[in-house]
């Protein structure tokens, strides 16, 4: 998000206190919930806050404890305590279900991918679509780590450029952004089928990698999305770097917008619900008229496809140095600010459900609005004028494989014996184009026997070759 927003983990943190606390009297319920957060469980990223997981556990080993007697923890979860069987299962379930819930909402939001697992997911679709997609290290980060650009589709088509975790806490634009390439290289849908022919799309899925999923900051402390050159240093925002571009994240898209001849920037936060133009830094927007008409189209489109729409928001006068007003400014692109969610960090289920929709959506309507045509396909060559001795001889083959109507016996033999009897006045063996030629006019003027008339033979066999050439040359 273009402004700081805590991340407030306390209700993570106070769920499986408040269940644990007013359901102590149940013990199967605390078996199943313990489980949930046991060792078994703990390696799986829908376990995220390790101070609930460790609180709970405590909590609930101890109630376990006292209402099975003295039996281990180990034993109710494995079932082997004679206890299991004293509470109605009924009332257990109910129990169970009512009180997972809250907590499964906040598991949901942790199907989060590290940053390794990011990056080899993106290289996987290389291996998988390897004419359609490959990636550039544009750079390294604060602490030496690649950044890459994934490019997709047709390299001469009209370009767009997505780039996502500006804020390293804002990784949900990274889940997101994997899933809208994913639609991108694997759709049948009409919408992305077109992209891959007409556009080349430009994807840094992670600009700060050094902090991605931890900080707003990079490793230097500073702000990505205040350290650009337009407007950089004005309202003196907090934790701008140095100097203009002095981080190498985003010396590394500069180069990027420097580089390709971008029509469209799509620069991604989480934090807030908007698409917003350039500029940030100054009141006003740029080519507003662009702006707001792509906006136009794209909110008809969501209404096509059935997705919602991000409000269009002018958000400006507020903050130099960012990503926007750099993109517009300096690679020539138009370009959004587009917050995908009020959370920083929403539920797994979030994304899938609303926030890829959205995005997709969005990027049909900025790629179609970069396109190039592609050029006609050439024209078929034109017919050769002149055969071959190939093509007299596939001709000749089908000659006497099909005879004039009143021609119904022996068409075969004759010619193949003019043929010879040519050869032989003529001394030739091997046929070439010329001779074949030669043979052929020869052939019109001398009728084998009994047909006499050559004013009948000559358009009946000129007719044959017209009809071959027709058809089959």
């Amino acid at each position: 998000m273009d402004h700081p927003r805590t991340n407030n983990s306390f209700r993570a943190m106070i769920i499986p206190l408040v269940i644990s606390i007013t359901l102590q009297k149940i013990p199967s319920f605390h078996a199943k919930l313990t489980f949930l957060l046991s060792p078994q469980a703990q390696n799986s990223p829908k376990m995220p806050n390790q101070i609930a997981r460790v609180w709970a556990r405590s909590l609930i080993e101890t109630n376990c404890h006292k209402y099975y007697y003295g039996e281990s923890i180990d034993r109710v979860l494995a079932g082997e305590s004679e206890m299991n069987s004293r509470i109605p299962v009924k009332i257990v379930l109910v129990f169970v279900v009512l009180a997972i819930l809250p907590i499964v909402e906040v598991e949901a939001a942790t199907d989060y991918r590290t940053r390794d697992q990011v990056i080899t997911d993106f290289l996987a679709f290389e291996a998988a679509y390897p004419n359609l997609i490959a990636h550039e290290i544009i750079g390294e980060s604060v602490e030496e780590q690649d950044i890459y650009l994934f490019k997709i589709g047709n390299a001469s088509g009209g370009i767009i450029f997505v780039d996502a975790s500006i804020h390293g806490n804002e990784h949900a634009t990274t889940e997101t952004l994997y899933h809208v390439v994913e639609w991108i290289l694997t759709s049948e849908e009409e919408p992305a089928q077109r992209i891959r022919q007409r556009n080349y799309v430009l994807v840094t899925p992670i600009i700060n990698v050094d902090r991605y999923g931890i900080s707003r900051y990079n490793a230097h402390g500073v702000d990505l999305n205040r350290n650009y050159e337009t407007g950089w240093g004005e309202f003196n925002g907090a934790n701008r770097g140095p100097s203009p571009l002095s981080e190498p994240e985003t010396q590394a898209v500069h180069s990027v917008f420097l580089t390709y001849n971008i029509t469209w920037y799509l620069n991604l936060h989480t934090g807030d619900k908007r698409i917003s133009p350039p500029w940030a830094y100054q009141n006003g927007v740029p080519e507003e008229a662009v702006h707001k008409a792509t906006y136009d189209k794209y909110h008809a489109l969501s209404q096509e496809r059935d997705v919602k729409t991000f409000p269009y928001v002018i958000a400006s006068n507020y903050a130099g140095g960012t990503a926007r007003d750099e993109g517009y400014a300096s690679g020539g692109a138009y370009t959004y600010c587009v917050e995908l969610n009020g959370e920083l960090k929403p539920r797994y289920r979030r994304i899938t459900n609303d926030m890829v929709p959205k995005l997709i959506t969005l990027t049909i309507t900025v790629c179609q609005a970069s396109e190039k045509e592609q050029p006609p396909e050439p024209p078929p060559p034109p017919p050769p004028t002149e055969m071959t001795a190939e093509d007299w001889q596939r001709f000749w083959t089908w000659l006497k494989q099909n005879p004039p109507g009143w021609q119904k016996t022996d068409w075969a033999e004759t010619l193949e014996s003019q043929l010879q009897h040519w050869k032989a006045q003529t001394g030739t063996t091997e046929m070439t184009a010329q001779d074949w030629e030669v043979f052929w006019e020869w052939l019109k003027q001398n009728p084998p026997s009994p047909i006499k008339n050559t004013n009948r033979w000559a358009p009946v066999l000129q007719e044959k070759l017209e009809k071959w050439k027709t058809e089959y040359w």
